[in-house]
């Protein structure tokens, strides 16, 4: 179980690296093409938290699916997809 957590943790990271690069890819271009607006940051900043949470969610409940099985955490009900 722990090596799967590991696993599942580097697919995350690698995940959230890309996520990353996209972020400051998209500030890098507005402000080449000179679009750099308040309500662009606004926009670049809401995509990049959108896509954390959604990296975040996919990992809970990825890690959480088989938690029923584990000892005295039957009661641990997956988490719902929204």
């Amino acid at each position: 179980m722990v090596k799967d957590i590991e696993q599942k943790q580097q697919q995350i990271k690698e995940k959230m690296n890309k996520a990353l690069d996209s972020y400051f890819k998209s500030f890098a271009e507005a402000g080449q093409e000179n679009k750099l607006t308040i309500d662009e940051i606004e926009k670049i900043w809401g995509e990049a938290i959108k896509e954390s949470q959604e990296i975040l969610r996919e990992a809970t409940e990825e890690m959480t699916q088989n938690i029923g099985d584990i000892g005295e955490k039957k009661n641990v009900r997956p988490v719902e997809k929204h």
